[in-house]
C-alpha cells in the first residue's frame, strides 16, 4: 500500500466539455425505453437549468466538468488549477493541492480494474492520515488516529448481492494485529435496478437506479447533477413535479454554497472528497418518491426524496437534508453504528453546514442551542463534522482535570521527617474538543494533595479554584 505522495507530471492541452452542468431532464425514462416517460413530460432530451442556481454554483459545476474531462479544476476561482490530473498506464491520478505548495492534501487513484483509492493528507507530511480503497464488492478505510504515521483503525465494508453492507470496525493492537471492535449490517434502502421497491404497491415502479439506462439522451459525463422532472403538477414514478423540481433546484444551489463555504472551512478532507466526486464522471441523480419507508435516501447513483417530505420541508430544511444525502453519495463514512443515532459525521455536517437549521435547533423538545433528541449543540455538531484536531478546535474547546497515570514523585516535603514524598493526587489538565477528543496535556501535571506526614511544602501545587473551562456552549464559526 502506498504511503507517500510525489508530484506528478501533468497533462496539457485537454479539451473542455461543453455539456450541461446541472440539468433537469424532461425526457427521462423507466427501465424500458425513453418513450415510456411519465405523462406530462416535455420533448425528449430537453434541458432546463433550474431556478435558483447562482453564478457561484454554476462556476463550481463548470470546474467539475473540466475535471471530468481530465483537464483539472480551479474550484477556488483564483485562476490556477488546484486540482490536476495525470493518466499513465491506464491509471487516472487526481491531485488536490489546495494551497498550491506542491504538497497535495488529497490523491485519488483510479486503476484500470475499476478500483479507486483515496489518500487524505491534510497536514501535508507525506503520510496519508486516511487511506481508502473502493473495490467492486468492498471498501476498506484505514485511519491514523494517533497521527504517528501508523494506520491504527480500520473500517471494512463488504457488499452482498442484495445491496446489504456488512461493516467491521477494528483497531491495531501493540503486536500489529487487527482486533475486531464491532460488526453490523446495514440494509440498502433503495432497490436495485428493475427490483420493485420494498413496501411499494403491486404495480410499483422500478428503483431509481433504473433512471440511468445507457440509451438515455442526457446520460453524458458532463451532466453533473440531474433532477428528474415530470413537467407536471404531481410527482410521477420517481419524476418530480415542476414545483418540486424548482424547490430541489434551490436546495442544490444552497447545498453547493455550503460545500464551498462551511464544509471547506470545517472539514477540508470531506470538501475535497465532494469536489473530486463531482468531477469523477459519476452523475448524481435526484428523483422524487422512489424510496421505501418514507425517508430520504442516497447511494452511489444519486438521491431520492419522498414526495411528502418535499411538501413538508422548508427551503432551509431541504438544503440541510440534501447536503446530508450528498455526503452519503460522495462516500463520507457513517459512524460506528447503523447511522440511526443522528450524531455521526454525515448528520453533523448536514445540520451544521446546512444553514440556519444547524445554529438554532427547531426539533421537538429542542432549545435554541441544544437538541434534546440527539444531545448535540452547534459547537458539538461542528466538532463532529470537523476532521483534524485543528479543525475541531476552531469549533470550541474545553479543559478538564484528570488523574495522571503516573504520580509525581519527590514533590512533597516535611523537613527531615519527609525529605521527598510522592504526591497522593496527581492531576493533569487535558485539552478536549467539543466532541470529546483528547488532544493531549494542556498543562501540568500538578500535585493536588500530599501525604499528611509530608505536606509542609509542595513543589508543584495545583492552582486554586476550578480549572475546567469550556467554550463549547458558545457560537461556532459558521453560526457567527
Amino acid at each position: 500500500m502506498p504511503h507517500r505522495f510525489s508530484q506528478p507530471t501533468l497533462l496539457q492541452g485537454a479539451v473542455v466539455s461543453t455539456t450541461a452542468l446541472l440539468v433537469i431532464s424532461l425526457g427521462g425514462c423507466t427501465n424500458a425505453s425513453p418513450k415510456d416517460s411519465p405523462p406530462g413530460n416535455g420533448p425528449e432530451g430537453a434541458v432546463v437549468v433550474p431556478p435558483g442556481l447562482d453564478a457561484a454554483s454554476t462556476k463550481l459545476l463548470a470546474q467539475a466538468v473540466r475535471l471530468q474531462d481530465g483537464v483539472g479544476a480551479d474550484f477556488d476561482g483564483d485562476g490556477v488549477d488546484e486540482v490536476k490530473v495525470e493518466v499513465a498506464n491506464g491509471v487516472v491520478l487526481t491531485w488536490f493541492d489546495q494551497d498550491q505548495n506542491g504538497s497535495p492534501e488529497m490523491l485519488r487513484r483510479k486503476r484500470p480494474n475499476g478500483d479507486v483509492e483515496l489518500l487524505f493528507d491534510p497536514d501535508e507530511d507525506g503520510f496519508p492520515n486516511t487511506y481508502e480503497v473502493q473495490r467492486a464488492t468492498e471498501r476498506e478505510i484505514l485511519e491514523d488516529l494517533d497521527r504517528n504515521q501508523v494506520h491504527d483503525r480500520r473500517r471494512l465494508e463488504v457488499y452482498d448481492g442484495s445491496g446489504n453492507m456488512q461493516v467491521t470496525l477494528s483497531h491495531l493492537d501493540k503486536s500489529g494485529t487487527w482486533v475486531q471492535d464491532d460488526q453490523f449490517t446495514v440494509t440498502r434502502r433503495r432497490a436495485k435496478c428493475g427490483v420493485k421497491q420494498p413496501g411499494a404497491p403491486a404495480n410499483g415502479s422500478v428503483g431509481p437506479d433504473c433512471f440511468d439506462p445507457p440509451q438515455q439522451t442526457l446520460n453524458r459525463p458532463g451532466d453533473v447533477i440531474v433532477v428528474y422532472d415530470s413537467g407536471g403538477a404531481q410527482d410521477s414514478q420517481g419524476f418530480c413535479s415542476r414545483a418540486h423540481s424548482e424547490k430541489i433546484g434551490k436546495a442544490v444551489a444552497c447545498a453547493l454554497g455550503q460545500v464551498r463555504g462551511c464544509l471547506k472551512d470545517t472539514n477540508g478532507d470531506e470538501y475535497r472528497r465532494m469536489m473530486t466526486a463531482l468531477g469523477s464522471g459519476r452523475r448524481m441523480s435526484i428523483d422524487c418518491g422512489m424510496i421505501c419507508g418514507g425517508q430520504a435516501a442516497a447511494d452511489d447513483s444519486g438521491v431520492s426524496f419522498p414526495s411528502a417530505s418535499l411538501d413538508r420541508m422548508s427551503d432551509a430544511e431541504l438544503c440541510s437534508a440534501l447536503l446530508h444525502e450528498m455526503l452519503h453519495w460522495a462516500g463520507t463514512p457513517d459512524s460506528g453504528d447503523t447511522h440511526g443515532d443522528g450524531v455521526d459525521r454525515v448528520y453533523a455536517c448536514g445540520r451544521y453546514c446546512g444553514g440556519a437549521r444547524g445554529c438554532t435547533y427547531t426539533s421537538a423538545g429542542a432549545t435554541q442551542n441544544y437538541d434534546t433528541t440527539c444531545q448535540v449543540t452547534p459547537a458539538k455538531d461542528c466538532a463532529i463534522c470537523a476532521g483534524t484536531v485543528a479543525e475541531k478546535l476552531k469549533c470550541g474547546q474545553r479543559t478538564e482535570q484528570r488523574p495522571a497515570v503516573t504520580p509525581l514523585g519527590g514533590v512533597c516535603h516535611a523537613g527531615l521527617a519527609c525529605v521527598a514524598g510522592d504526591c497522593l493526587d496527581t492531576i493533569e489538565n487535558r485539552l478536549l474538543t467539543c466532541d470529546g477528543v483528547d488532544t493531549g496535556m494542556l498543562s501540568g501535571p500538578c500535585c493536588n494533595s500530599c501525604p499528611s506526614t509530608c505536606n509542609r511544602s509542595n513543589d508543584l501545587p495545583c492552582p486554586a479554584g476550578p480549572i475546567s473551562q469550556t467554550t463549547c456552549d458558545g457560537t461556532p464559526p459558521a453560526c457567527k
